[in-house]
């Protein structure tokens, strides 16, 4: 072949006297003496010879050996272009020589292959782990809307109980209200049954206790004291009750005298007031009236009162006492008070009257 026409891969130098070799893969001619004896001596024995170029291409697509091979300092080879890795393997120069730019190109291979991999690797790891967690929060989202769906129908619940109960605490009151109007206005009528059941009883108080002690006598011998003598056989009945304070063992118990007629009871009651009237308080009623000897101890004639206007006497002399009144009496079982002796009295009803004691 011409020389003109073949195509150098080692230099520009074209000379009839250097002897030359053609590569068999890209058909480029290389002097021999570009290429040195070892170089030249490779392929003599099959005829078949491979440029180094070539045979760097063929190493990094088959052998992947990245150790560099000898080459000859003093002679300056020309880049070319690398072999297509669909290049068919061919016989293998270790010692073919390997430049910067191929150098360089087996490293960004060889990185390029590492990042790759571990770009999958990376791309896989983050994929299970967001597969995992997208899970756990799929399902614990799932967890949270079932928790808020059961959290809503039992606030919706709620708030229906909370209706209903509101609405029967509304008639409970009601109710309650009319209740205790009712009771008050029973108890009222219970109260002034009990006194009018004792229209004809009075109650004498503070006379000492004897064993054998014979009250009828007591009554009689009060009465003919108090100037209206009254025959026994007006005192229906006549007992002693039990005291309202057990603790107070020094005070007797009372004596309870049902009379005949609620006019013989008003009389005696009249009576014993027109006698204590005149008399200073140590002449007033006592126990020397009735023959009692010892210590002068004072009596008092009253009326006999239900229970609850025996309380409701105590709270109101509390009351008067507390307040300044000077008056507090008792007439056909209704309670009285007056502040002063020329102001207006006070009728006590219940407990919501003591309101009026100020």
């Amino acid at each position: 072949m011409d020389n003109l026409t073949l195509s150098w891969g080692c230099c520009s130098l074209d000379g009839e006297s250097k002897q030359f070799k053609k590569c068999n893969t890209c058909v480029k001619a290389f002097h021999l003496e570009c290429l040195g004896t070892c170089q030249s001596r490779a392929g003599d024995a099959t005829g078949c010879w491979i440029c180094p170029t070539c045979i760097n291409s063929n190493t990094k697509t088959i052998n992947k050996d990245n150790t560099p091979v000898r080459f000859n300092p003093n002679v300056t080879i020309r880049t070319q272009k690398r072999q297509t890795s669909n290049s068919p393997p061919e016989a293998v120069d270790l010692e073919a020589p390997i430049t910067r730019s191929d150098l360089r190109a087996i490293v960004e291979d060889i990185t390029e292959r590492k990042f790759e991999t571990l770009l999958v690797q990376l791309t896989n790891t983050l994929r299970s782990i967001m597969t995992s967690e997208l899970g756990t929060m799929r399902n614990e989202i799932k967890d949270l809307r079932e928790s808020i769906t059961f959290v809503s129908d039992q606030y919706e619940e709620m708030i229906k109980e909370n209706k209903k109960t509101s609405e029967t605490v509304r008639e409970l009151r009601s109710e309650n209200e009319l209740m205790k109007s009712t009771i008050k206005d029973l108890s009222f009528r219970l109260n002034n049954f009990e006194q009018n059941a004792r229209s004809n009883n009075i109650e004498i108080q503070c006379v000492p206790e004897k064993k054998e002690e014979n009250l009828t006598n007591i009554v009689s011998k009060l009465s003919n004291v108090i100037d209206f003598p009254i025959s026994p056989e007006k005192i229906v009945h006549c007992t002693r009750i039990a005291k309202i304070n057990r603790d107070n063992l020094a005070r007797p118990r009372s004596i309870i005298v049902q009379l005949a007629t609620p006019r013989d009871r008003d009389c005696f009651l009249a009576a014993a007031i027109k006698f204590n009237k005149p008399r200073p308080v140590s002449e007033k009623l006592n126990t020397t009236h009735l023959g009692y000897s010892g210590e002068k101890k004072p009596e008092f004639v009253v009326e006999h009162l239900s229970p609850g206007n025996k309380a409701l006497h105590a709270a109101t002399r509390l009351a008067a006492k507390k307040n300044g009144y000077k008056h507090v009496w008792i007439r056909h079982g209704r309670i009285f008070v007056r502040k002063t002796d020329n102001s207006d009295f006070i009728v006590i009803r219940d407990m919501d009257s003591l309101s009026k004691v100020k």
